[in-house]
């Protein structure tokens, strides 16, 4: 059991130590990537497409993967002991791959599948008493402490500076995008909805749901391609024919689509926005 402790304590000081690397490559180190998908995923450069993608489950740090690594010490204890666990643990290794290699490109796969490990991480470390042991249970907690503080400064620090610059750059009184679009436009009103679910969450108005990325419009009864097979005034017009008005969206998503963002520039008008979120009218 000594040995075990003192392989945690290892893994948890190269998790530190990994932490360092992570911080300058993920937010210091500059890429430079023309596709925005992989940007918006933060798999733009061949070391995040790896670090955060195809390994993703042990390195990328948004959803504690660093933390995955306690399984390999854990896991070569018990194979030792019992040829159930050494499967077991096998078969771990060889999930994490496949999920990570055909899964890369969505975070989500791999996070589904962090989470039971976390579960098994805390359950063999509580069933064997190894807090009981004061030291080890200090020095856990201390390392534990340590990445969650990198992690904060690696996501969570960026991310809520960018909001707040742009929250400032706004006048402080202006309401929810959402609050808009129930007051100030009319009942009867249809949008195009561009993959923002939340919109039918906060607001009253009907929208059909579209997704510029896959070029996929959703009606009642029918799935239609807007982009691919028409020129843009086919498109205004039969935009026109479900009687859509409003187009709401995100800036960054409008980038996923050349078509859909010159559309928006030649056949809409803006007429409300809050940060990346925007209310076109068709004209």
């Amino acid at each position: 059991m000594e040995k075990l402790k003192k392989n945690i304590w290892l893994v948890l000081i190269s998790i530190l130590l990994v932490d360092f690397v992570l911080i300058y490559f993920q937010n210091f180190y500059n890429y430079s990537s023309n596709n925005i998908d992989y940007v918006n995923r933060g798999i733009e450069s061949n070391f995040k497409i790896i670090t955060n993608g195809y390994l993703g489950i042990f390195f990328n740090v948004k959803y504690f993967g660093l933390f995955s690594w306690l399984i390999i010490p854990i896991g070569i204890y018990y194979s030792k002991k019992n040829k159930y666990y050494f499967f077991l643990f096998i078969l771990f290794l060889i999930i994490a791959l496949i999920i990570g290699f055909l899964g890369y490109i969505n975070f989500r796969y791999a996070y589904t599948f962090t989470i039971p490990i976390q579960l098994i991480i805390a359950y063999f470390l509580f069933s064997n008493n190894l807090f009981s042991d004061k030291n080890f249970t200090l020095v856990f907690v201390f390392l534990y402490l340590a990445h969650f503080v990198f992690f904060v400064s690696i996501d969570m620090i960026p991310k809520y500076y960018n909001r707040i610059q742009s929250n400032l750059n706004t006048t402080s009184n202006k309401k929810s995008i959402y609050k808009y679009i129930d007051e100030n436009i009319k009942s009867d009103s249809v949008f195009l909805v561009n993959n923002i679910p939340q919109f039918y969450y906060y607001t009253k108005r009907f929208g059909y749901f579209y997704w510029c990325k896959d070029d996929e419009l959703f009606t009642n009864d029918k799935r239609i391609k807007l982009f691919n097979t028409q020129n843009l005034n086919s498109v205004h017009k039969e935009l026109k024919q479900l009687k859509v008005n409003y187009i709401f969206s995100d800036t960054l998503f409008n980038m996923y689509s050349s078509s859909f963002h010159k559309y928006l520039r030649n056949y809409t008008k803006p007429i409300y926005r809050q940060e990346r979120l925007v209310v076109y009218q068709l004209k």
